[in-house]
C-alpha cells in the first residue's frame, strides 16, 4: 500500500492504463538493504520519472542499489555551481505537485 498522496501523485501524472502497474511498482519498492522504500523515495522516484512508466521502473531499480542518487536527483539541483535543495519529498505531494 502506498500512502494516498502517492497514490494521488500517479493519478494525475501517469496514463490511465499505466496507474494500476504504477501503483504496484510503487508498492513492491525495495532500498539496497532490501526493505521497504520510503515514501520519500517513492516520491523522489515518481518527480524523476515524469509521469513515464518506464521511467519510473528506472528509477525503482536505481533506488534498489541506491537511494541516495535517486534522492539527490530529485530533491537538489545546481543554482550559480552549488547544489541546493530545491524540493523536500519527505514531505507528501500537494494536490497541485
Amino acid at each position: 500500500m502506498v500512502p494516498n498522496d502517492i497514490a494521488a501523485y500517479v493519478s494525475r501524472r501517469f496514463a490511465p492504463n499505466e496507474q494500476g502497474h504504477a501503483l504496484r511498482e510503487l508498492a513492491s519498492a525495495v532500498q539496497a538493504d532490501g526493505t521497504p522504500a520510503t515514501a520519500q523515495m517513492l516520491r523522489c522516484a515518481l518527480v524523476n520519472s515524469s509521469g513515464q512508466l518506464a521511467t519510473l521502473q528506472f528509477e525503482l531499480s536505481w533506488l534498489a542499489s541506491s537511494s541516495e542518487d535517486v534522492i539527490l536527483n530529485a530533491e537538489f539541483g545546481r543554482q550559480n555551481g552549488a547544489w541546493t535543495r530545491l524540493r523536500d519529498l519527505s514531505q507528501p505531494f500537494s494536490a497541485t505537485d
